[in-house]
């Protein structure tokens, strides 16, 4: 009788310790993101950046939320140098990969490289980079979570007169880059919208120029007061350092690449008083960007928010967890489970990221979000924004 009870007791723990093995062994699964970034190459800086919040959302995601419908998120980061040839192979490499759930883009010119990829696999791609014009438009594939030039730059250069009294303004931009080329006509544009008078014709340079001596002293001779330079990090830092040493006093204005503080700080006392429209708040109060902002400094204690990839690299892995939960996502991931997740991102409503409150109808960018205006202050190294 002893033997048989023994005998009973162990089937019935048999039964409880399989199923409790088999559901263990699948939880593990995470959900993976796919992200392609400029990890090396001439504006690797700001790929670091962007990963870096990319990695705070998946702290934010894993610890804070519980991970998505009970499982725990992931990242799996391509490089694509910010040249277009490898971004297409390394985004074929990531949507080839079955358990891939979407993908996040790079640049402008990057981004709008892969953007047909998007639609021939049929997964969602979302760049937290890109603010420059997309050519003939999104597809039913492909979204932003920035907050464009279209918009940026006319709010901008409009503060630029009625605040600091602008009227005549410069451009310099890089023509081998996508979206500096596309912020040519939206410059004109604002300026002409806002009463500026453009002083000479926009000069241009190439990605690597180190001498702007030619184009800097057309701009001198000219007078202006304001200069819009959509450049990145490595040329900005020279341009503003030697637009100084030639006696120029105009403010700089810009909205992103160049406006980092990282990128400001390279060209120190020359920087100070850069005028900026920015897609955070870097003073702000409000919860989410609270959240975001404590979450970032215990990982990274040694580093300050640099710039707008900071946190839209957070915003798009949140805005992508988000959706993968409304969606009720659970791996394995298939055809239908990547549509059901760009159906839910097409349809957000309300979340609430660090960047602000995004509402989506349909594929491309979230519905319009103000823009905040800022200054470079060189001796704290950091923005300051202007009421």
């Amino acid at each position: 009788m002893k033997r048989h009870l023994i005998w009973v007791a162990i089937c019935v723990c048999l039964v409880i310790v399989v199923p409790s093995g088999s559901f263990a062994q699948s939880s593990k699964g995470s959900i993976k993101f796919g992200t392609v970034l400029a990890l090396t190459g001439t504006i690797a800086a700001t790929g670091a950046e962007t990963k870096r919040g990319m990695l705070t959302a998946v702290d934010e995601v894993n610890k804070g939320w519980g991970g998505v419908n009970g499982r725990p998120i992931e990242i799996v980061f391509e490089d694509d140098a910010n040249v277009k040839t490898q971004a297409t192979a390394v985004f074929r490499k990531l949507a080839e990969e079955k358990d891939i759930l979407a993908i996040t883009l790079s640049s402008t010119g990057c981004s709008m490289a892969m953007s047909p990829l998007c639609e021939r696999y049929r997964i969602a791609g979302i760049s937290p980079w890109s603010i420059g014009s997309w050519p003939g438009g999104f597809n039913d594939w492909t979204f932003r979570n920035t907050i464009p030039d279209t918009v940026m730059v006319p709010e901008l250069l409009k503060a630029a007169k009625e605040k600091f009294g602008i009227k005549r303004a410069a451009m310099m931009f890089d023509y081998t880059d996508d979206w500096s080329v596309q912020g040519v006509p939206i410059f004109r544009d604002a300026c002409k919208n806002a009463g500026i008078e453009i002083a000479l014709p926009p000069q241009s340079y190439a990605r690597g120029d180190t001498d702007y001596s030619a184009q800097l002293t057309k701009i001198k001779a000219a007078n202006v007061d304001g200069i819009f330079m959509p450049a990145q990090v490595q040329e900005g830092s020279l341009i503003v350092s030697q637009s100084r040493k030639l006696g120029i006093t105009a403010r700089f204005l810009g909205t992103s690449g160049y406006i980092s503080t990282q990128g400001l700080g390279q060209a120190g006392e020359a920087a100070d008083g850069t005028l900026a429209m920015l897609a955070f708040h870097p003073g702000s109060k409000k919860a989410a960007w609270v959240n975001f902002h404590n979450r970032f400094k215990k990982l990274y204690p040694n580093e300050k928010v640099h710039s707008y990839c900071d946190v839209c690299g957070y915003d798009v892995v949140l805005l992508l967890a988000d959706s993968a939960k409304r969606a009720k996502i659970v791996p394995p991931i298939t055809p239908e489970k990547r549509k059901a997740l760009r159906d839910a991102l097409a349809s957000t409503a309300g979340f609430e990221g660090a960047t602000g409150v995004f509402n989506y109808k349909g594929s491309g960018d979230a519905l319009s979000r103000p823009g905040v205006l800022v200054t470079f202050d060189a001796k704290s190294g950091d923005f300051k924004a202007v009421e």
